[in-house]
């Protein structure tokens, strides 16, 4: 590297100050140095201004993360990357309207860009802006060749329910559509069970929780939620065979795994929901 002339390196010794009040020592100071110097030798560089106003946001120093992306917006106005990272910036301080502003910037120049959706999708639905939230996470679902996320799914799941007036068979659908795009995804089959649950399909339910536990090497938290799903249901005698079959689960196990604090915290709580429903005449036949 080409020795720097003395106003740049009057420059950079005081980003690294900076840099060091802000980062301290480690692996993210010396990131910061390392890209204080390129920046020093490609001045002109945006993408290397993005690279270090990311160091910086993850670490919480916010304004200094942001003077280095509006440099990279000035240098290249339609370097979108930065404008999004602006726009994070901005949701984190909670300037929300200023988020989306910069969001809609963006996928009006990008309508494919799945992370500008996927944020604008979040900020939208701090603003309660839920029909809108959805849009942008069925546009990146739209995406030619992109490769889902559970968390689209969750995400748009979680919008649709807090709409007025949500319709808990369309979410559900919705959850089954991500489902069979990619398979038994344990976070979109649990959000479906509880929403089946919730809106008295308990028989679904249960169904969907015997596919979880189908593959499963230990049973006993899944007839543990068996069990809760029909104690709740009001079905005694089902609730008390399925926390009986959690218990000789349990029991079955080998001492290693059997003494472990956390089965016997679990054996003492199945234990207790069991007493809590009272005696009962006969449990119901498998």
């Amino acid at each position: 590297m080409k020795p720097l002339p003395i106003n740049l390196a009057a420059l950079v010794l005081s980003a690294l100050l900076a840099a060091g009040r802000a980062l301290a020592h480690g692996n993210d100071f010396e990131m910061v140095v390392s890209l204080t110097l390129e920046i020093a030798q490609n001045p002109k560089e945006p993408g290397l201004l993005l690279e270090r106003a990311e160091v910086y946001r993850t670490h919480g120093d916010l304004e200094t993360a942001r003077r280095d992306l509006a440099t990279a917006l000035e240098i290249q106005p339609d370097f979108h990357p930065a404008r999004v990272r602006l726009a994070l910036l901005a949701r984190d301080q909670g300037r929300l309207d200023e988020s989306l502003q910069l969001l809609n910037a963006v996928v009006q120049a990008q309508p494919a860009q799945p992370l500008a959706l996927s944020v604008r999708s979040e900020v939208l639905r701090r603003l309660k802006r839920h029909p809108e939230a959805v849009a942008d996470l069925d546009a990146i679902l739209a995406i030619p060749g992109i490769e889902p996320i559970p968390q689209l799914y969750l995400d748009k799941a979680r919008s649709q329910l807090e709409a007025p007036s949500p319709n808990t068979n369309a979410i559900l659908a919705d959850l089954d559509k991500g489902i069979a795009r990619m398979g038994p995804v344990t976070s979109l089959l649990l959000m479906a069970l509880d929403l089946e649950e919730q809106s008295g399909c308990i028989d679904a339910a249960l169904a969907r929780l015997d596919s979880l536990a189908k593959d499963s090497p230990r049973k006993e938290r899944w007839l543990e939620r068996r069990g809760d799903i029909l104690a709740r249901a009001g079905r005694k005698p089902e609730a008390i065979k399925a926390f009986s079959d959690a218990m000789a689960a349990i029991d079955a196990l080998p001492d290693r795994q059997r003494l472990t604090v956390a089965t016997t915290e679990l054996r003492a709580a199945i234990e207790s929901k069991l007493g809590s429903l009272g005696p009962n005449p006969k449990p119901a036949q498998p």
